[in-house]
């Protein structure tokens, strides 16, 4: 009777150190990245999880794709980024550090700086945030997922495809002070349309039934 009871306490302390094993792991989920900002580290596990099965996907179907934080892939030297939004809102937040830090920013112009200090440029940095770019946004009112860059590609252009975002655009952003932005459709057979162009310092929260969800390609020069 002794021996029956020292098994099935035995057996129980594996069980239950088991149990406690398995708790602990879905509650403490190990990160991929360090991320540190206090948005990020409120989330739960079961956020944390979902977000990060959302970056493996992208890093699993693009290309020379480097997760920088919670919620962020980095491309060509970190001059293209991939934001998506965290669990529970629906646009995606502003760069963080580690995504733009170290990246050159264009000589803002003293006159009028306070007024561009004060647009909300819906999470695409602008020189005041550490560099010019342009974004584009997977649904309206900038909401979804955020694509950005940062270099101009006058010679090449650059495909969407690439980076996951093919047919995927609604709205967009250019905080760029040089920069025009042109924006195309593959038509097949080696044809191209025009889908709209985008002037420094402008943006569209909505391009609209006819154009939504086209973008395949576009020039930055």
């Amino acid at each position: 009777m002794r021996k029956l009871a020292s098994i099935l306490t035995a057996v129980a302390v594996v069980i239950g150190g088991g149990v406690a094993t398995m708790s602990s792991a879905e509650a403490a989920p190990a990160a991929k990245v360090t991320d540190t900002r206090p948005s990020v580290k409120a989330l739960s596990a079961k956020q944390a999880a979902s977000l990060q099965a959302l970056v493996d996907q992208q890093l699993a179907t693009t290309r020379g794709g480097t997760q920088v934080s919670a919620n962020e892939v980095s491309y060509d030297n970190g001059t293209v980024i991939m934001t998506f939004p965290l669990p529970g809102e629906r646009t995606a937040p502003t760069s963080s550090d580690a995504a733009v830090k170290g990246l050159s920013a264009d000589a803002e112009p003293a006159e009028g700086a306070a007024a561009l200090a004060s647009v909300d440029w819906h999470g695409c940095p602008s020189s005041l945030l550490g560099g010019d770019w342009y974004c584009f946004y997977e649904h309206e009112n900038f909401g979804g997922r955020r694509l950005q860059w940062q270099d101009p590609h006058c010679s090449a252009a650059i495909n969407f495809g690439d980076f996951g975002f093919r047919d995927q655009a609604t709205g967009w952003v250019n905080t760029t002070s040089n920069r025009i932005i042109g924006v195309q459709d593959d038509l097949g057979n080696g044809n191209w349309v025009n889908l709209w162009d985008e002037d420094y310092r402008t943006m569209v929260a909505n391009v609209g039934p006819s154009l939504n969800d086209r973008a395949d390609r576009f020039f930055a020069c």
